[in-house]
């Protein structure tokens, strides 16, 4: 899966991070009532929740 599928990179960690998300490798550390569907891990969209992250920081 590494290596640039949907865009991720190795150098950027997010071909792995997609990798480990499509696995269901996060699932066991959030609440059952949280979606277990979610928007494809752009680039995009991954520096808007940086962005945000960002703002909730200052």
């Amino acid at each position: 899966m590494c290596g640039g599928e949907e865009g991720g990179t190795e150098e950027d960690g997010s071909a792995e991070l997609l990798a480990v998300v499509h696995r269901g490798g996060f699932w066991r550390l959030v609440p059952d009532h949280v979606p277990r569907r979610y928007a494809v891990p752009t680039r995009q969209l991954l520096e808007r929740v940086r962005d945000g992250l960002g703002r909730l920081a200052e």
